[in-house]
């Protein structure tokens, strides 16, 4: 019965998204003294096809009949036309635009993960805070994510430690918080047995991160579990949008030591690359507590803290490839690992003796498309602090995602469908549980929306979930904005 409806799915997307090969195309990219901007708003005149510019400011038209056609470019009361653009079969018209007026910052601004496709801020069907490049950068010595997050509207966040965070959204925080889904370039980073997020690894590659898009809300319709409070999506600098490197490195109170750097440049033949690491090693906020205590009232513990020290260590390396049709192909490879590292649980503190993370992902992107897969593999070590017992949890994720989105009603609706795969698996060695798990998961979701009038949109999402884990789940939301 899955089976047949993950079937079934798979040839109505391919019916509804695919088409015949493309007669031409016209690609672009709008930018104002060199700098990209998103947002702006490109018609087609002749067919009347629409389309926005990304954080790139890039822009993309697919079969497009040979002809001469006009482009008009607009953001709120600015214009601008390119007439006579010739499209010719099977070849990329290049239309690129540099503007000079003022970028009107309620249109520049846009998001990807409330629709899963890119959207106006002020479009989006959720609400969305985003954090741009340049505020990251300001904020990247400390290289803990969740203090650029704390101040935003909404966003509940606690510290108990160096990297040892709760974070969500609306007041619905917790110990171990699994609500709020958090994905680097459509990864998630979350441990495998427990869901939670392990903070140094995430904040990483401050450096690279090019915006946070910090939905307050239920995600879960087009995410699945971990979402029912909010999606965290982190999104990094495109190597071909971002080229240069830098280097830099900070010191500070609990003798914080941080190395950044970031190199990203042009191999030829439209291959880019990014090579990005850090080194970080810091005292941590916690104390041992096993002669004493800070104040009354807690408990002692059996073992002192193992490791004063926290220290932390990343390593990344990202190739692209982009196609003359506009498509672009992403292979990344990541290392990350650490130790010191300690967190609050229900059962005491615990501390990280040693934990590493080799990740692998390929990501296939197109005007229709967008296929994901990626894997990676976690070994970690660490003790009871309360009980002196040792701990240990090795676990496993693979997940492939594909995804088709595409217009209709000229432009006023739109359709976002897919479906993803996912298997992982656990072994604590008997410390947290006594077999080793092994789980899969599976997931059809979509998003339609209707532009009814100029401030007026109906959407509706839904998602069916299979998995070794429950039974069938399904869910339905609808939503107007005005």
């Amino acid at each position: 019965m899955k089976k047949s409806i993950l079937i079934c799915a798979f040839a109505l997307l391919i019916s509804v998204f695919s088409r015949a090969e493309d007669p031409g195309r016209i690609r672009g990219q709008v930018t104002k003294a060199g700098k990209p901007v998103d947002g702006v708003d490109i018609v087609v005149k002749e067919p009347s096809l629409s389309t926005i510019t990304d954080k790139n400011g890039a822009y993309s038209f697919d079969r497009i009949p040979p002809g001469k056609y006009t482009l008009i470019f607009t953001q709120g009361e600015n214009s601008i036309t390119k007439e006579d653009m010739v499209v010719t079969a099977g070849t990329t018209t290049q239309c690129d635009v540099d503007v000079e007026w003022a970028v009107l910052l309620n249109h520049a601004v846009t998001v990807h993960a409330a629709s899963r496709r890119t959207e106006r801020i002020v479009d989006a069907p959720a609400a969305v805070a985003v954090v741009e490049a340049a505020e990251i950068e300001r904020e990247s010595a400390h290289g803990q994510l969740p203090k650029i997050l704390e101040t935003i509207q909404g966003v509940d966040s606690t510290q108990s430690g160096l990297y040892d965070y709760n974070l969500n959204a609306r007041g619905f925080n917790s110990n171990l918080n699994r609500r709020i889904l958090t994905l680097i370039d459509g990864v998630n980073m979350s441990m495998v047995n427990l869901g939670v997020q392990i903070w140094p690894w995430v904040s990483s590659s401050l450096s690279d991160f090019a915006s946070l898009e910090m939905i307050r809300g239920p995600g879960s319709a087009l995410y699945g579990a971990d979402a029912y409070n909010g999606v965290l999506n982190i999104t990094s600098k495109d190597p071909r949008y971002n080229p240069g490197g830098n280097l830099s490195f900070s010191y500070g109170e609990q003798d914080t030591a941080r190395l950044d750097l970031r190199y990203a440049g042009s191999l030829g033949r439209n291959w880019h690359f990014t090579v990005q690491g850090s080194y970080l090693e810091s005292q941590d906020f916690i104390r041992s507590r096993n002669e004493s205590v800070e104040y009354a009232g807690l408990p002692m513990e059996v073992v002192p803290l193992p490791d004063d020290k926290l220290k932390n260590l990343n390593a990344k390396i990202r190739l692209d490839k982009h196609f003359a049709n506009g498509n672009v192909l992403s292979f990344e490879v990541w290392g990350m690992g650490d130790k010191g590292w300690a967190f609050c649980t229900g059962v005491g503190r615990v501390q990280s003796k040693r934990a590493y993370q080799p990740l692998a992902r390929l990501n296939f992107k197109s005007s229709h498309w967008n296929i994901l897969a990626y894997g990676y593999q976690t070994n970690w070590e660490g003790i009871s602090l309360g009980s002196g017992k040792p701990l240990s949890i090795d676990t496993y994720r693979l997940q492939a995602e594909l995804q088709g989105f595409t217009d209709f009603a000229k432009g006023r609706g739109r359709l976002v469908g897919g479906f993803s795969l996912r298997r992982e698996g656990a072994d604590t060695s008997q410390t947290l549980f006594l077999d080793p798990k092994d789980e899969h998961m599976e997931a059809l979701f979509g998003q339609a929306d209707y532009k009814l009038t100029e401030k007026l949109k109906l959407v509706l999402a839904g998602r069916l979930d299979f998995s070794s884990l429950h039974d069938l789940q399904s869910g339905v939301s609808v939503a107007e904005l005005q």
